[in-house]
C-alpha cells in the first residue's frame, strides 16, 4: 500500500492532507512510511483525530451493531474494522474518546436506546 492509500485508508483525503496538517514534508512522510511504519501511522492517526474534532456524527443501528455515521451526509465517520459496536453506549463513548459531537437526529426511533 502506498503512502498516500494509507492515509486514504484511515478515512483522510491524501497525503498531502497529512502534509499540510502536519508541516511535515510529502518526502518526510513517504520516508517515514518506509523505514518508520508504527510512526507513520501514528502520524496518520492523529491526523484524522484531528479532522474529526467537534465533527458533529449520529449513532445508528445497522441491523446487527451500532455506527458512527457524519450527521449531515451519513457516512461512516471511521474505518469500518473500527465502527462496529455491541451497544449504543460504545460507540457513543468511543466517538466522544475521539472528539465528536454527537447528536440526535429525528429518523433513528432507537436512538435513545443505550
Amino acid at each position: 500500500m502506498t503512502p498516500s492509500q494509507q492515509a486514504k485508508s484511515v478515512g483522510l483525503k491524501s497525503l498531502t492532507q497529512v502534509s499540510q496538517l502536519t508541516g511535515v514534508s510529502l518526502n518526510t512522510l513517504t520516508n517515514w512510511h518506509r523505514g518508520k511504519p508504527e510512526l507513520f501511522r501514528l502520524v496518520l492517526l492523529g491526523c484524522l483525530a484531528d479532522e474529526l474534532s467537534d465533527t458533529p456524527v449520529v449513532v445508528r443501528w445497522f441491523g446487527d451493531f451500532w455506527g458512527i455515521c457524519h450527521a449531515k451526509s451519513y457516512q461512516s465517520a471511521f474505518r469500518r474494522s473500527v465502527n462496529r459496536f455491541a451497544t449504543r453506549g460504545e460507540a457513543v463513548e468511543f466517538a466522544e474518546d475521539h472528539n465528536c459531537a454527537v447528536e440526535k437526529h429525528e429518523h433513528d426511533r432507537l436512538q435513545d436506546y443505550i
